[in-house]
């Protein structure tokens, strides 16, 4: 699984009907940790890839 990119349409099943834990990650573009975490979201959701699912 990959990070899944969130928006109006798949909120409800991709977030609140999930059968597992999920995790979203609010950024901006100007946000100055988005650069730092970003690689770090991105490995977590290779390593836990059928346990969590991360969405941005």
């Amino acid at each position: 699984m990959v990070v899944v990119e969130l928006n109006w349409e798949n909120w409800n099943d991709e977030v609140l009907r999930s059968p597992i834990l999920t995790l979203v990650y609010f950024w901006h573009e100007r946000c100055p940790w988005y650069r730092r975490f970003t690689p770090i979201f991105e490995r977590l959701a290779a390593e836990y890839n059928e346990r969590v699912k991360f969405a941005k």
